[in-house]
């Protein structure tokens, strides 16, 4: 639902080790999880896709981070037990916030959610007493009027000796009187604010999914090249297989008229034959490959009959279409000439 949100990739991922570990990857879907992992890479790296927080919660912490430069040693009052405000006091604290007070109307559900976080329950008469000691307030509450006012911010910041307090007011109607924004060192951000930034960043990310589907749908097109150049792959193994086979047995049938060779002069023969071999086959092999990218077998099956090579799938031959390369570079050594393949 949020463009550019890295956990989708990352489960993928997670999915992707199990499954390798259980050993239900085959080549095929390895090829195609690599790519898309490397794809995945490229668009995170040339497009700013995933650079800008598009959600409510990481949108305050991106501000808290810019009023603060900071948040390792910062501490977070929570007012109120809001999933909202859960998940922002998360946030704060995975980006290095120190400590958590939490308060609530209900006492026992501060205390559970101070267990949760590892923080410190406040009763809700004494929240005016302690909410100096917060760099950052949440506050997600159902009260009717506003439960921080004016002189109640000027005296947190006497209190702090005028340090700056960050307030994330998430609640509707607002728990923190407007007129405490216009103090200074005191910055408010309710609801719409953080929507209104968020909404922005995900118009940023909408112009950036463009440049992103471009890069993915020329991958895409590049891969279905590949898979139907591997098409070809096994009869072209099987082509080069046959005419080395026949370069071979010539060969040994001459084995007596070559005994007199020096070493040199048999190098000689080996080089000759097999530049001729590469020679006849480099054609039908360029043949074979461009028809197979259109996704067109024909040739390779026309290719097979000319040289009287068995049928794929019929058993004779060492590579059939259900036999896939072990590897990419198998598919791109099989359109090379036998040389490479010897090697």
């Amino acid at each position: 639902m949020v463009l550019g949100q890295p956990q989708i990739l990352g489960q993928v991922k997670e999915a992707y080790s199990a499954a390798r570990a259980a050993g239900a990857v085959q080549s095929s879907l390895e090829r195609l999880l690599q790519t898309t992992f490397t794809v995945a890479k490229r668009v995170r790296t040339e497009t700013q896709i995933g650079s800008a927080s598009v959600s409510i919660a990481s949108v305050a912490v991106d501000l808290a981070k810019k009023i603060f430069g900071s948040l390792e040693g910062k501490t977070v009052l929570l007012v109120g037990a809001g999933k909202m405000s859960e998940l922002a006091a998360r946030h704060l604290i995975q980006q290095g916030a120190h400590s958590m007070l939490i308060a609530n109307r209900t006492f026992e559900r501060a205390v559970q959610m101070a267990q949760t976080f590892g923080g410190h329950a406040v009763r809700f008469e004494d929240l005016h007493a302690v909410a100096d000691q917060a760099d950052i307030l949440i506050t997600s509450t159902g009260a009717a009027q506003p439960i921080f006012r004016r002189e109640h911010a000027q005296q947190f910041l006497h209190r702090r000796r005028n340090r700056p307090m960050f307030y994330i007011d998430i609640a509707v109607p607002r728990d923190v009187a407007p007129e405490v924004n216009r103090l200074e060192g005191a910055f408010v951000y309710d609801i719409d604010d953080l929507q209104s930034v968020a909404a922005s960043h995900m118009s940023d990310r909408s112009r950036e999914a463009m440049q992103a589907e471009a890069i993915v749908q020329a991958e895409v097109e590049r891969f279905a090249t590949g898979q139907q150049t591997l098409s070809a792959v096994p009869a072209i193994v099987l082509l080069q297989q046959s005419m080395e086979e026949l370069r071979q047995t010539e060969l040994r049938r001459m084995q007596g008229k070559l005994q007199s060779l020096s070493t040199e002069q048999r190098s000689a023969v080996e080089a000759l034959t097999r530049g001729l071999i590469n020679k006849v086959l480099h054609n039908p092999l360029q043949a074979m490959k461009t028809a197979a990218r259109k996704g067109d077998l024909t040739v390779a099956e026309a290719v097979q009959q000319i040289f009287g090579l068995p049928a794929q799938g019929s058993g004779e031959a060492a590579t059939g279409p259900s036999a896939e390369p072990a590897s990419a570079e198998q598919a791109s050594d099989a359109s090379r000439p036998l040389e490479a393949t010897r090697r």
